[in-house]
């Protein structure tokens, strides 16, 4: 008989399967673009772009690289209008 898993053991399970979060500089070395580029992305709305704080003027910015590839590659995926 196997045993039942306890919570810790699944909460150690999701946590392995959690992606987390990294800075600015980390996304765009990794997508390979500068980082005022990728924040004038994520100002359009760049799928796996997230602001957190408070103020008008400057928002801190975080980024999952999962989602940043989906976005990249679904975007890519999209065949270019033609120009009449």
């Amino acid at each position: 008989m196997t045993p039942t898993p306890t919570t810790i053991d699944l909460l150690e399970a999701c946590a392995e399967e959690l992606e987390g979060f990294v800075d600015a500089d980390k996304a765009a070395q990794f997508l390979g673009i500068s980082r005022r580029h990728l924040l004038a992305m994520a100002r359009r709305g760049l799928r796996g772009a997230y602001s957190f704080g408070t103020g008008r003027e400057r928002r801190n910015w975080i980024f999952r690289l999962s989602e940043l590839i989906d976005a990249v590659t679904m975007q890519s995926a999209i065949p270019a209008e033609r120009k009449n």
